[in-house]
Parts: structure tokens; C-alpha cells; sequence
């Protein structure tokens, strides 16, 4: 019996181990329970993030930005007053960089788009975010925010609230933009939390994926989808916009079976940058040059402002945003529109 009263306390020992580790878990889940707080562990137990999707939906109500109507139900917006052909301007925000001031987009301003809409990276601190929802603001047409892996809802929130206009609308947690027969399908966040910079980051998880396939259901005869999300589905072809130039897929398998059980192949993106700015058609079999439109249109956009985006090519995307055009034919790409370059001040 001496010899075995070691081994005895060794498994005594696991087992309050064990024990201790049980209690740490439960207490961390019974906390975020009690808390309120709707996160999913990214894989490990340190790095939780906010489910975007499940923020709560915007209240009912209608109002008019310019000539634009617009009316929220449920999960859904619904815009009037446009008709193809009509301009969209569509970029991923400043972030990492300061946030954005007016004069950064005075070419976007230029060009007079009808729809405005920022895939992520509103920045990084609070008065950044702020900053940037200001100069989005002083633009005269809707602009919809989806937030990305950089941004934290809680700081979007407060921006937009504090705005004296309305034309800045937080899609994060919509399911659809509709604009006649066609659908914006917004997904908002880094996938299961993989880039979100922290625990108050944005993010979906895989249920809520489903969720939006099941709201959204089959897709009717006549309309058109476009998924408008902060990162690109993976599983395309040689040319696919998140398919770097080594062929390595970059992309999230989970927004690829999403656009395939919505009927959604065509979509605008942010993240992964390794080929912003290159259209691509056919799941990304075919590259389409710009002015050519298609109904399964697929572009990651470029950063309005803050650093250039490398590409996987060795090349760099400068700071810009892309004028788009939605047409009978789907969705094209005009031109990339560069931001004005900062002031210097010569003392």
C-alpha cells in the first residue's frame, strides 16, 4: 500500500484539477448568461466576440433622405426613389488609420452617387469612429454601415445616435436592403471572430448564418441578391476576390454555402484585400474589366483613407473608394474614385 499512496494523491490531485477547471467554465458561461452579453468563443477560451447579427433590429419607422424614401420593418429596409441605372460608392473605412473628415471625401461627393455604403473599419477608438460618422454625415444620399472585425458596436452605436442627420444607417444587424427587385443581403463582422481585434469586436458565428438563410428563404423568380459583407466568401476559382495570386483561398467557406442556398453570387466585400479592387464574375473564374457588369459581380473594395492596401501581388491599392453602377445587367464597376491627399502644413 506505501508504494501506491503516491500515485493515489497524484489522481486525488487530477481530479480536483478537474474539478477547479469544471467550476472556472461554468462561472464564465453563468456570467456572460447573467450579463447579458450574446458572444461565441472563437475557438479558445480568450477570445470572445459580438454576435453583430443578433443586435437588435431598428425600429419601425419611415423617413426621407433627399429623394430617397426609406422604411425599416423587422430586419428589413426598404428604399424608394431609386431606379437603375443609378450610382453607388462603396469603400471600407478608415481604419486603421484616423478617422475620416469631409475633405476625404470630396471625391466621393464629386461624383454624385445615389447609395453610399462602407463595409467596416469606421476606426479604431471612439473618437475616431465619431469622426468618421460625422464626415459620413455631411454626404446629402443614405449611406449604409456594415461593421467589420475592427469595429465595436458599442462605439457605432454611439456615434450614430449622436448625429443630427439620418441619413447614416447601421445595416449590421438587417437581413435585407431592397430597392425594387434587387436585395442587398448585409452580413456584418469577422467570421466565428477570427479578426476581431477584441472581445467588444464585431463578428457571426455559424448559426447566425443559418439564421439569415432560413429569414431569407428561397429566392423569388424576379429578384436579384447581392451579399454586402465585410469578408469575402472562399471556395472561388483562379481569379476569385478572396484567391490570392498563389492560388491560396483566403476566403470563409461559410459565406460561400450562403450565397449558394440564397442565390446570392454576386456581392461587395472588404476583407481579405489580397485582390481589392479586381472585379470578378463566375465565382471568380472569370476577371471582368471595369465597365463590364454582371449579376454575380464580385469586388473587395478599397479603404477610403489611412493606409494603402497591399495586394497579394506585390502590388498597392491607394486610398480610394469604388463608383459602381447597378443596372438591368447587375452590378459594374466605373472607376475607382482616389481620395484627395492630406494638406501639408508648411511652418
Amino acid at each position: 500500500m506505501a508504494r501506491r499512496y503516491p500515485v493515489q494523491v497524484k489522481c486525488f490531485a487530477g481530479i480536483k484539477l478537474v474539478r477547479g477547471l469544471f467550476a472556472l467554465s461554468v462561472f464564465a458561461v453563468f456570467s456572460c448568461v447573467v450579463a447579458g452579453c450574446d458572444r461565441l468563443s472563437a475557438g479558445t477560451a480568450d477570445a470572445p466576440f459580438v454576435r453583430c447579427p443578433k443586435l437588435d433590429a431598428p425600429k419601425a419607422r419611415e423617413w426621407k433622405v433627399g429623394s430617397v424614401g426609406l422604411k425599416t420593418h423587422d430586419r428589413d429596409l426598404e428604399l424608394t426613389g431609386l431606379t437603375p441605372p443609378f450610382a453607388i460608392a462603396a469603400f471600407a473605412g478608415p481604419a486603421p488609420g484616423k478617422g475620416l473628415t469631409p475633405a476625404d471625401l470630396a471625391t466621393v461627393r464629386g461624383a454624385s452617387p445615389k447609395l453610399v455604403i462602407v463595409l467596416g473599419g469606421l476606426g479604431d477608438t471612439e473618437a475616431d469612429v465619431l469622426a468618421t460618422s460625422r464626415a459620413l454625415a455631411t454626404l446629402t444620399v443614405p449611406v449604409l454601415v456594415v461593421q467589420g472585425g475592427r469595429d465595436r458596436p458599442a462605439f457605432v452605436s454611439a456615434a450614430l445616435e449622436g448625429l443630427e442627420t439620418e441619413n447614416v444607417i447601421d445595416a449590421s444587424a438587417l437581413w435585407r436592403v431592397r430597392i425594387g427587385q434587387d436585395v442587398l443581403v448585409p452580413l456584418s463582422g469577422a467570421s466565428h471572430g477570427r479578426y476581431a481585434i477584441d472581445e467588444t469586436a464585431c463578428g457571426h458565428a455559424l448559426d447566425d448564418v443559418k439564421a439569415l438563410a432560413a429569414g431569407l428563404g428561397a429566392r423569388p423568380q424576379k429578384e436579384r441578391r447581392f451579399l454586402v459583407a465585410w469578408e469575402a466568401p472562399g471556395q472561388g476559382g483562379a481569379f476569385a476576390v478572396a484567391r490570392d495570386s498563389r492560388g491560396v483561398d483566403t476566403g470563409d467557406a461559410d459565406l460561400a454555402e450562403l450565397a449558394r442556398r440564397i442565390e446570392a453570387p454576386g456581392g461587395l466585400f472588404a476583407w481579405p484585400n489580397v485582390r481589392a479592387g479586381e472585379p470578378a464574375a463566375q465565382g471568380g473564374a472569370t476577371r471582368i474589366a471595369s465597365g463590364q457588369a454582371a449579376a454575380d459581380f464580385q469586388l473587395v473594395v478599397p479603404r477610403i483613407a489611412g493606409p494603402a492596401l497591399a495586394l497579394s501581388s506585390g502590388g498597392a491599392l491607394p486610398p480610394s473608394a469604388a463608383l459602381l453602377t447597378l443596372d438591368e445587367a447587375g452590378l459594374r464597376l466605373d472607376s475607382l474614385l482616389p481620395t484627395p491627399p492630406v494638406a501639408t502644413v508648411l511652418h
